[in-house]
Parts: C-alpha cells; sequence; structure tokens
C-alpha cells in the first residue's frame, strides 16, 4: 500500500489502480486545475531583473544576457508517499515563434551548499530590477546577496556574470525537447525528470524546480510555451508522477516445446507446450489479429497455471499457431510465441526443444539467411538515390512477424516489444547478438534493465541481474564476450567493479567479480567508457574513465575524469593515465594544475573511451577545441594537443614510445571498419569539413592529416544526422550507417547503408538496405541507432513504426551472407 498524502495541497488528477502487485497513485500538478496553486513561473537574464507574471517562455542570448524560464511545483512531503516510479513534464504549445531553433533542456536546479532553505522555491521570486532571484544570486533584494553557491563572488554591484548555471543539473544528464516552427497550437513537449522526483524522494536534493535552458546560444525562441501564468489553465505545464509501482507487465515465455511423437498406428500426435513466468490462462489461434477473448484454442494449465500444453493430430496441423497468455491482472501479451508446423517424416520424437524454439523458421519464418533480403522486390540491390518510401502497413508486424519491403527486399522481423514498455537497442558501437548467433540483448528505456531473448523464438531467457538483485542495463555497459570462446558470457560494470557472468542461462551459479579498482582509485565513484564503447574483438583489452562527482572549473556539476584505464582480462593487467603524468608533454598544463589540487582531475571528461577493435590501442574521444573564452572557456590552451579530438593511445599510455594519434577532428558520432588487409580504420563524421571521414590508426598513412572523405554530408542532405557500427572484420572495405532525419521525404532519411570505405572520388557503392520503418521527432531514444551482429549478416534496432510518441520495439534485417561480393557484382566492380 502507499501511505496517505501528508500534505495539505490540494492535487489535480488522483487515479488509484489497483493491482496484484502493488497500489498507484498518479498525481498530476497543474496551476488552477482541481485547486492545485502550487506553481511558480518566473524569467530572468542579465538585467538583474525578474519576471514572475509574464505568460510563456523566451529563449534568448548567451552568457551574462541568457534567458531563463524557471518552473517550480510544490510537492509537499514526498518523501511519505510510495516510491516514485514515472515522472513527466510536459509543456503545451500556444503560439508565438521559432526563428533560430534549439533544444530545450529541462535542468533541475541544485542547491550544493543549502542557502535556499529560507525561500518556498529556494530562491526569491520578485518582479522588477533586484527583486529576488536573477542571474548573479538566488537573492538580490537585500544589500548582501544570497548566493547561488558559496563560491561565487559576493557584491551589491553588478558582476555582470552567470552564477546561475552553476547550481543547474549537468546538460548531458538532463532531458529536453526541441519546439519546431510547424508545430500548431496544443502541441504537447514532454520530458522525463523522473530521476529529478526520484532524488528529491530520496532526499539527495531539494525541490527547487527547474530552468528551461536553450542549447543553441544563438536561439530566437519566443512565446512559445506556455508557463503556470498564462490564462487559460489548460495549457499551463503539468508535472505528472507515478507513485508505487503496478503489475503492468503481460506474462512472458520461459520456454516452448513443440514435441511429435509417432503412435502405434503410424499416426503422428504433435504436444504443444509453454512455460510462462507467472501463472496464466494461454489460447492459441491461427489468425494472429485475433483479439485473446476471440482466441479458438485453450491451452490446458497446470503446474500452478504456469505450464500450459495443447495437443493435436498432425493430419489437422496447421501452417501456424499464435499463442497469447493473460495474468491475473488481465495482462494480455502480446503474441508470446508462434509454433511453426512443417511436413516431418514420421518415425522417432522429431520435435524435441530444438522443434520448439525453431520450428522450422529457417523455411518458415526466417528465410534462411538469403529470406528475399538480397535487395528490391526484382533480387537486385538498391544502389541509387530514388526515395524510398516505407509501407508501414495499418499496423506494426506483431512479435515475430515479418515483412517485405517492397522497394528493397528487405525482410523486416518484429523481435521484442510489448507497447507497454520500450525495448531497445540503445547503440550503434556494439553487437547486440551473442557469437553463437542465438541470443540477443535487448535494453530497457530506464537505463538500469535489460534481458536476454533467444534471437529466433522471441524467449524471454533472462532478466539480467546483479548480485544483490537489483537489475543491471544500459548504465552498466554489458556487453557480450565476442571472442568466440564463451557465446554466453557477458561483462557489465558495477561501480568500480568489473563483472561477468559465464553463463546468461545460470546467473546465480555463474556471476563473478573479475577486479575491483576501488583502491586504486578510493576518490571514485565508478569505473564506464560512457555507454558507447566497446571492448576490443576478443573481450581481452578494456577501457574505461574512473571518475566521481563534483565541480568542474567552469563552475558545472558532473562527473570529473580522475584517471583513464586499461585493463587487459588475461593477464590482470592495469594501466592508468592521470594528470600528473602528462608532465612536460603539450598537455602539460593538466599536469601543472594537478600540482594544487587536492583531488587532481582532468580538465575535460571525454564524450567517450574505447579500445580499438583488435586492442591496438585506446581512443580517448576529446571534443574539438577552439579560443572560447568569450564563453568563458579555455579550450585555447589545448589547440594542437592530445585533447583536441580524438586520439588513439597506446594500451599502456607510453607516449614516449608513441604517440597518441589524431583520428577525428572531434567527439562526434563515429564507428569501426576494416580495409582489404585487415588494417583498422576509425570512421566519423567531420563537422568542420562536412565529410565522412575512414581514417587508419596505425602504420602507413594513418592519422587525421591522412584522412579518406568517403562522402560529404549534403550528399546526404544538411537535414540528416548519422549513426556509425562496428563492422566485423569478415566484412572488410564497408561501412555501415545508419540516418534519421525529420524529413521523411530525403532520399536517405531514415533508413540503413552500406558505403564503401574509398574516397568520394572514386564514387563509393552505397547499398541501402532499407527504410528504418520510424519516424524521428527530436527524441534522443527515436533516432533508432541499428547495429549489426559479428558475422555482418544481421542488423538489429528500435522502431515506433512511424508514430511518434509509441514505445519502442526490437527489429531485425537478415542479409544475405555473401552481400560484400554479391553488392559489388551488381555494380560492375572487382
Amino acid at each position: 500500500m502507499f501511505r496517505k498524502i501528508s500534505s495539505a495541497l490540494s492535487l489535480c488528477i488522483t487515479l488509484f489502480l489497483s493491482f496484484n502487485v502493488a497500489a498507484v497513485e498518479i498525481v498530476t500538478y497543474q496551476q488552477g486545475a482541481n485547486g492545485f496553486n502550487g506553481a511558480t513561473s518566473t524569467i530572468f537574464s542579465g538585467s538583474r531583473a525578474q519576471n514572475s507574471i509574464r505568460e510563456s517562455h523566451y529563449f534568448r542570448y548567451d552568457g551574462a544576457n541568457r534567458y531563463y524560464n524557471l518552473e517550480h511545483f510544490d510537492l509537499g512531503d514526498i518523501s511519505q508517499k510510495s516510491d516514485i516510479s514515472s515522472a513527466k513534464l510536459i509543456f503545451t504549445r500556444v503560439g508565438g515563434g521559432v526563428y533560430v531553433a534549439s533544444e530545450i533542456y529541462v535542468r533541475q536546479i541544485l542547491d550544493p551548499d543549502n542557502l535556499g532553505q529560507a525561500y518556498a522555491t529556494g530562491w526569491k521570486v520578485g518582479y522588477g530590477f533586484r527583486a529576488g532571484a536573477n542571474s548573479e544570486s538566488r537573492d538580490d533584494s537585500a544589500g548582501t546577496d544570497v548566493k547561488w553557491r558559496l563560491s561565487d563572488p559576493d557584491s551589491p554591484e553588478d558582476l555582470n556574470a552567470d552564477y546561475f548555471q552553476g547550481v543547474l543539473k549537468d546538460l548531458a544528464q538532463s532531458p529536453h525537447f526541441t519546439p519546431q516552427v510547424t508545430d500548431l497550437v496544443g502541441t504537447r513537449y514532454e520530458v522525463d525528470v523522473t530521476a529529478d522526483l526520484q532524488c528529491i524522494q530520496q532526499g539527495s536534493c531539494v525541490n527547487q524546480g527547474w530552468a528551461l535552458f536553450h542549447s543553441n546560444p544563438n536561439a530566437n525562441v519566443q512565446n512559445i510555451t506556455a508557463n503556470s501564468n498564462y490564462e487559460a489553465a489548460e495549457y499551463r505545464p503539468m508535472l505528472v508522477v507515478t507513485y508505487g509501482l503496478a503489475d503492468l507487465s503481460a506474462p512472458r515465455s520461459r520456454q516452448a516445446i513443440q514435441q511429435t511423437t509417432l503412435l502405434a498406428d503410424d499416426s503422428r500426435v504433435i504436444t504443444l507446450t509453454i512455460e510462462t513466468d507467472e501463472a496464466a490462462d494461454c489460447k492459441a489461434d491461427i489468425d494472429s489479429g485475433d483479439a485473446f477473448a476471440a482466441m479458438d484454442i485453450s491451452m490446458q494449465a497446470s503446474g500452478g497455471d504456469l505450464m500450459h500444453t495443447y495437443a493435436l493430430n498432425a493430419d489437422e496441423q496447421p501452417s501456424q499457431l499464435y499463442v497469447k497468455c493473460s495474468d491475473s491482472s488481465d495482462n494480455i501479451s502480446d503474441n508470446l510465441h508462434t509454433f511453426i508446423f512443417s511436413v516431418q517424416d514420421s518415425g522417432g520424437t522429431d520435435g524435441g526443444t530444438d522443434g520448439g524454439t525453431d520450428g522450422g523458421t529457417d523455411g518458415g519464418t526466417d528465410g534462411g539467411t538469403d529470406g528475399g533480403t538480397d535487395g528490391g522486390s526484382d533480387g537486385s540491390f538498391v544502389l541509387g538515390k530514388e526515395v524510398i518510401t516505407p509501407d508501414f502497413g495499418t499496423e506494426a508486424p506483431a512479435i515475430g512477424e515479418s515483412i517485405i519491403d517492397p522497394t528493397t527486399g528487405a525482410k523486416i522481423t518484429r523481435l521484442a516489444g510489448d507497447g507497454v514498455e520500450d525495448a531497445l537497442i540503445v547503440y550503434s558501437r556494439y553487437s547486440p547478438e551473442n557469437s553463437a548467433g542465438d541470443l540477443l540483448l535487448v535494453f530497457g528505456s530506464n537505463s538500469t534493465s535489460s534481458k536476454v531473448l533467444n534471437r529466433i523464438t522471441g524467449e524471454v531467457i533472462a532478466n539480467l541481474n546483479h548480485q544483490d538483485g537489483t537489475s543491471i542495463g544500459e548504465n552498466h555497459e554489458i556487453r557480450w564476450d565476442t571472442s568466440g570462446n564463451h557465446p554466453y558470457r557477458i561483462y557489465y560494470i558495477k561501480g568500480m567493479q568489473f563483472w561477468k557472468i559465464d553463463d546468461v542461462r545460470d546467473q546465480e551459479n555463474t556471476r563473478v567479480m573479475i577486479r575491483d579498482f576501488s583502491e586504486l582509485f578510493p576518490n571514485s565513484l565508478k569505473i564506464y567508457n560512457d555507454v558507447e564503447g566497446d571492448s576490443s574483438n576478443d573481450s581481452d583489452h578494456w577501457a574505461w574513465m574512473a571518475v566521481h562527482y563534483g565541480q568542474n572549473e567552469f563552475g558545472s556539476y558532473t562527473y570529473l575524469v580522475d584517471a583513464f584505464i586499461h585493463y587487459q582480462v588475461s593477464t590482470d593487467t592495469v594501466h592508468t593515465l592521470t594528470p600528473s603524468d602528462l608532465a612536460g608533454t603539450n598537455l602539460d598544463i593538466e599536469a601543472t594544475k594537478a600540482e594544487g589540487a587536492e583531488t587532481p582531475i582532468f580538465t575535460y571528461r571525454p564524450n567517450m573511451v574505447e579500445m580499438s577493435p583488435l586492442g591496438t590501442g585506446i581512443v580517448i574521444h576529446t571534443g574539438y577545441k577552439w579560443d572560447d573564452a568569450a564563453y568563458g572557456g579555455s579550450a585555447v590552451n589545448y589547440i594542437g594537443t592530445w585533447f583536441d579530438g580524438a586520439h588513439l593511445w597506446p594500451v599502456d599510455f607510453d607516449y614516449n614510445a608513441q604517440a597518441p594519434v589524431k583520428i577525428s577532428i572531434s567527439e562526434t558520432h563515429s564507428g569501426w571498419s576494416f580495409d582489404e588487409n585487415g588494417r583498422e580504420m576509425f570512421i566519423s563524421q567531420n563537422n568542420r569539413t562536412d565529410r565522412l571521414d575512414a581514417i587508419y590508426i596505425d602504420g602507413e598513412n594513418a592519422g587525421y592529416d591522412n584522412r579518406i572523405e568517403v562522402a560529404r554530408h549534403v550528399d546526404f542532405d544538411w537535414a540528416m544526422s548519422f549513426h556509425y557500427g562496428k563492422m566485423p572484420e569478415s566484412k572488410p572495405g564497408w561501412l555501415f550507417m545508419n540516418t534519421y532525419a525529420k524529413d521523411d521525404s530525403l532520399w536517405a532519411a531514415n533508413q540503413f547503408m552500406m558505403i564503401q570505405t574509398k574516397p568520394e572520388e572514386e564514387n563509393p557503392v552505397i547499398w541501402r538496405i532499407s527504410p528504418a520503418y520510424n519516424a524521428y521527432d527530436g527524441a534522443y531514444r527515436d533516432e533508432a541507432p541499428a547495429a549489426i551482429n559479428l558475422e555482418g549478416n544481421r542488423i538489429y534496432w528500435s522502431s515506433n513504426w512511424g508514430n511518434v510518441g509509441d514505445k519502442r520495439s526490437v527489429y531485425m534485417i537478415e542479409l544475405p551472407d555473401d552481400w560484400d561480393t554479391k553488392v559489388l557484382e551488381q555494380a560492375n566492380l572487382p
């Protein structure tokens, strides 16, 4: 049960749902709706004036002149309520104009020095010059300012500085929305603030609201969204919080068995068995579109309603049967399993567990390796630039169902996603499929959960957990062992520890901690590559940052890098790089800063770190450096150094023996490829030259100055964005790219491509594999990054099937095993 509300506030829309796991309370806070009057909106900029009666948001300027829009909701004492399972903040368009667009980040206001306790909102609300909070202080109305932080300078004079940004949650950890010129009045922009509310409920943060922050310093977005002062209540911001966790999960399959038995009279009986993860009622039908209540066949339940069976004579078998199950909370699964029937020779017991999980699917549902995916409807590959329009049909395929794209001939199969929770392939740069090719790693949208599926049947093999029972997910950087020696092993991080589960089919008995790095870096909170990186292909070499949370020299609170780490599993060898190690190099400034620091840190945290595929070196993905002094930065001191753009460092960080090699202009989206001789090539988007670069990382012609410019951004259209995959060594000479764009009328929009890694003047072949069957409208999870498997013959991605706002599901495309030679044959190339 949830605890009684201990607040005097009158709350809007309280909904109680009774489930068999926990009670749920959904509370919507909106000023003036159903008696709630605890919302505060105000705006200020560098003029030291505050406007607490303005009715809409205004985004312009940067530096000391930046406009901030603040939103606060009085939530009472939410520590006494049931645990928060979700929270979303919704803004509504009321008019105005988008003259120069920008992503609008919703950044939680923090109070690291507890200076806001005297104010209901944590800062003084007022109207006029020095009437209350502004960019300089949380209360500028008296002779002595109440500062945002103790470290801020104190003066009654105008300091002409923005100290407010120093108490805002790190941009990278904050949600955002992106208003478009064409958005209509009434358009809603929703952001996920669950982590912020959970932090408040747990007492780790105080409730001082959020600041809306435009990331484009040149933004000009005026009066488009209402604040809590807006005249019409229905347009005001809404904070929707769910307290408690309901049982919203439909039954899932643990295993499915299709057993064929030969009887004495030479007839055969096929027994179908499915085991669910909770007590359920299961039915089967030949029509996947039938509602559960209308399904013809009721399966016999036993074993506490966990085992479900049905027997039929072989001579009456249909081509396939779809199974759905319902639990006691009326949660109904999508097509939980599809039993496929094929003609079999009589004799013995043909089915067994192999018949249950495979069911003849090579001929029926998977289509083998070719399966119609050789290209267009005439069997050719699509190599031109005609617009490809996906055929979404009336609805997305059911789980296990396939459709054929009418233009490319690609067979697209839906593997996971129940429509209630997201099922995600979270990034493009590592394989979600294991080395045996039979299991698939799928992530939840909360970044802390994941599961392993049987690739062919969609059965849930395991919901992955740490030894303390907590789930693990994207944030724990789960990776398959890709050496080929341990197909069911995964690796992951937990705080400062590196773990493995030797067999995901038996987690509890095979989970082992490999190494604890806390003794090396006692000040650090965790090791991580920052989600996007991978190990070497043999899973022996790993790269991480050791970080702790704190304030950087620019005033922002974020993760600070204590050290870079290389770890070799087979030898238990550790190499590290700390700021003091850089004395006497072109990064001597880092060592100088470290000399007087109580806790030495690197000035910049890179976008990520990773190992090259063959373990040649460690890539530290640092950004492009320029003279940003006018914006309060110090990057001018780093121009031309090893922190100016992504560099490949030797695994032992011995820069005297091997100087770091620059392999990209910045920390942009990137991937990996191989040339025909097996040399590693780093693929990245060059946002200075607007080219797609392929760069050797060592040996002859290595480094950024020898980059191969494969294509131009404008070739695909300026509105296009890109993700790149990690190609296997068995498919040399190609890079894998997938695109995302809001304008789906563009020839290259929202699709998958293979591109030859050769100079653009040599006209590299582009094979357009398929549309992504996804709509992108600015949401990060809708970028639909696609990952390729270790053999280079299957692609996985998440799609909303053309409906922005819908939950995402995981889809797969199978490629011909010899696509790399067949494409060149069609292009008349050797």
